[in-house]
């Protein structure tokens, strides 16, 4: 078995050898030894991918350590293991031969989105480097969306993954343009911002600054056996909580208040604190959920809550609608029992939103709430703040307006 084979063959082994590979990318001669971030699925393979670099090598905490012995410190002793994840592309083809390779990695429609993007273009004509991380960029993005559970990540993670430097994404070009393939592949406009792009795709930017914020009669108890009220006290008070990620992911269980087994979820802020103000149980999902918000709303199903949403009548707030609804049984969703009524105001959809809707709902013919989206398409789509006046919950089968 060759090298190219041996490395192709497992993909911890495949990651961690790139990440290696970019290393060896310098101008002059390469240090004694070459480190790399590495996954805890690549611990595994560190001693292996040695073996087959034929490298000694070791692990220092979330490392991997390999040593360069003297006569293969030169890049050029590297070439054919860069070669071997170089993309068989060149630039003077022009941006048309790159775009055209890319269709080979994505489907149709993401590609026409970015071939639009001016900034993509711009990136891509950079030249061959450019080219050929905007194709890893652009490969790594496809892979994603097509996991069924792609699992929690962060930015910082991502960089490394891709190119071997956790800094490499977190600003700059690369940055932007990693924004705008995301949003791309997510079905999501580049105006709509990186954030719902980022949790389409599960990754949060700082996992430490991530939170929810949530109202509602609730205690817990930490996985170290600390107890918890001031939710349901601050509850009691009329005022909402913030709980950091960190926190709610140590939650071992939640207790709810008597009577408390409904949490409306609001999509945006504007509602939500309407809600809060009526003294509603509820919680903001700031737009697409992150990992703090759905952890939450699997423990408030583990004791026998629902929930009912409230969000945008347009794709990404019925997606948002799903999203929750894999967290936390949905009993009703506002948007779904507004879409057609005569009490709501309404925005167009533009001629890039219907193009995006109708690929989606071609793609997805089972989709729960194709109607509305139909309808939406013919008669304009609601927000969130169009019924804000309409509060989710249940009085005799309709909206209760507060």
């Amino acid at each position: 078995m060759n090298l190219a084979a041996e490395i192709a063959s497992d993909r911890r082994l495949k990651s961690l050898a790139r990440k290696f590979a970019r290393r060896t990318e310098s101008e002059g001669p390469l240090p004694p030894e070459i480190s790399v971030p590495a996954t805890s699925e690549e611990w595994v393979v560190i001693a292996e991918l040695g073996h087959i670099l034929k490298l000694a090598s070791r692990q220092e905490g979330k490392k991997a350590v390999f040593a360069i012995p003297c006569d293969r410190r030169t890049p050029a002793a590297w070439a054919s293991l860069r070669e071997f994840f170089a993309p068989a592309v060149r630039t003077d083809c022009g941006s048309d031969e790159i775009f055209r390779r890319a269709r080979n990695i994505a489907p149709k429609d993401i590609v026409d989105a970015l071939t639009a993007d001016e900034i993509i273009v711009r990136f891509v004509g950079r030249g061959d480097n450019a080219a050929r991380e905007f194709l890893r960029l652009l490969e790594w993005t496809v892979n994603r969306v097509g996991k069924d559970e792609p699992g929690e990540t962060t930015l910082s993670q991502v960089g490394s993954d891709i190119f071997g430097d956790s800094k490499l994404l977190r600003s700059g070009m690369r940055r932007t343009v990693f924004e705008r393939i995301a949003s791309a592949a997510a079905g999501l406009c580049a105006t709509d911002g990186a954030r719902n792009a980022f949790a389409r795709l599960g990754i949060e930017e700082n996992p430490f600054t991530s939170s929810v914020t949530v109202f509602a009669p609730f205690s817990f108890t930490l996985e170290t056996g600390n107890d918890f009220d001031y939710p349901e006290r601050m509850f009691r008070a009329g005022l909402a909580v913030q709980l950091p990620r960190q926190t709610v992911m140590r939650i071992r269980n939640v207790r709810l208040a008597d009577r408390f087994n409904c949490i409306v979820t609001s999509e945006n802020a504007a509602p939500f604190e309407q809600i809060v103000r009526a003294g509603v149980p509820c919680l903001y999902t700031e737009g697409y959920p992150n990992a703090a918000v759905l952890r939450l709303l699997g423990l408030f199903a583990t004791q026998g809550a629902f929930a009912e949403h409230a969000g945008d009548g347009d794709l990404d707030g019925f997606l948002i609608a799903d999203r929750i609804a894999a967290a936390i049984p949905v009993r009703r969703i506002a948007a779904a029992e507004v879409f057609d009524s005569d009490l709501v105001s309404r925005r167009p959809v533009s001629a890039s939103m219907r193009k995006r809707w109708e690929a989606y709902l071609s793609a997805h013919e089972d989709f729960a709430h194709t109607h509305a989206l139909r309808f939406a398409m013919e008669h304009g789509w609601p927000e969130q703040e169009s019924y804000a006046n309409i509060c989710p919950r249940r009085a005799q089968g309709s909206w209760e307006h507060l």
